[in-house]
């Protein structure tokens, strides 16, 4: 009776240990369902943010360039440029949010997007690539060309003075909106190869913005969507891809 005593007591700390291993690991490691900023971007005459999850609201920053040239290391010197409201929500949980671009030149480093949950807290931050009031300038206001462009796979479309292709998507970590997605997943994403008028191919995605010679390029939206009963994009058709595709000027200095 004692040795089986000893045995249940060995297994119940056993199960107490890994329980505390679990919470310590599970409560500090992202989880692809926590809310997000996706992307944010320029898209002229706005810009845009694209978060996923319970976000309640975004608000947008300018970090404010200092007399002495130096930028200012205080949040409390920001200006906030707006909040703006968020469009329709799509099948997979991606919210829209568009802010016009403010009218007169501003002296800014920096611009970055904030996403607030239901209380107020700050769940993710995200910048522009651009530093340095020449290049922020020049991205919002010194008429530096940016526009999207929808392409299926095999074809293709010019903006400005570049004509793409798209060729394949391959990579597609997308699940269902209502659906727990593998533990591997830290953030859904969608990658895909396209081919510049030269025939180079650079891969492209939805979480990261991808310099391409004079130009920036991102993954805006993606369709179809993965939807519940789908639960992850395993069974969408390759051909049936379509992306939204930001095409944007590099300020130059």
């Amino acid at each position: 009776m004692r040795q089986a005593g000893v045995v249940l007591f060995i297994v119940a700390l056993l199960v107490v240990i890994a329980g505390l291993i679990y919470w310590a690991v599970g409560t500090n490691a992202p989880r692809a369902g926590e809310p997000e900023i996706v992307s944010f971007a320029v898209e002229r005459p706005d810009l845009i943010v694209l978060t996923r999850g319970e976000v309640s609201s975004v608000a947008i920053f300018g970090v404010p360039e200092t007399q002495t040239g130096t930028t200012s290391t205080s949040t409390d010197d920001d200006v906030l440029l707006g909040e703006p409201g968020p469009e329709a929500k799509d099948a997979e949980g991606i919210t829209e949010w568009r802010l016009a671009i403010p009218s007169e030149p501003m002296n800014l480093a920096v611009v970055y997007a904030e996403a607030y949950d239901k209380d107020g807290t700050v769940v993710d931050r995200k910048s522009l690539p651009f530093t340095g009031p020449q290049e922020v300038r020049g991205a919002l206001w010194d008429g530096q060309s940016g526009a999207s462009l929808t392409l299926g796979i095999g074809e293709s479309g010019t903006i400005d003075e570049m004509e793409l292709t798209l060729n394949s998507v391959t990579s597609d970590t997308r699940c269902g909106p209502s659906m727990s997605c593998p533990d591997s997943v830290v953030t859904a994403d969608v990658t895909a190869r396209i081919a510049e008028e030269d025939s180079v191919e650079t891969e492209i995605s939805t979480s990261d913005q991808t310099s391409v010679g004079t130009y920036i390029l991102q993954i805006l939206s993606v369709t179809p969507k993965v939807t519940d009963k789908m639960q992850n994009a395993d069974g969408i058709d390759p051909s049936a891809y379509e992306l939204r595709i930001l095409v944007f000027r590099e300020a130059k200095l």
